[in-house]
């Protein structure tokens, strides 16, 4: 089973690859994607669609595992963060549905 997992963010958003066989797991990869400040929040947001999105046509995980946002008293992040996991799950909603598995909503660590 192929797993992709993602920790959201509109400013850095984090990516891996984790691969599982039995008792076997392996790294495929991991990322830290980021966009600038400086740009408008829709481009960003539009940057975070296209890496996911070429995430998932490269490695075609079974499951997309997201984690779930942890309430902030920080509208303003908490709100960019909400946005880019809008994104995510278009992305993955466009490239099949998240995995074959679907998706999975984690609680923050």
């Amino acid at each position: 089973m192929r797993v992709m997992g993602v920790d959201p963010g509109l400013a850095r958003c984090g990516v891996a690859i984790v691969d599982a066989e039995g008792p076997r797991v392996a790294l495929g990869g991991e990322w830290l994607l980021r966009t600038a400040a400086g740009l408008p929040a829709g481009q960003r947001l539009a940057q975070v669609a296209d890496r996911i999105s070429d995430v998932l046509t490269t490695w075609t995980p079974d499951v997309l595992a997201i984690e779930r946002l942890l309430f902030n008293a920080n509208v303003r992040s908490a709100m960019a963060v909400a946005q880019a996991v809008g994104v995510i799950l278009l992305s993955a909603a466009r490239a099949g549905g998240g995995g074959r598995g679907g998706h999975v909503t984690l609680p923050p660590r």
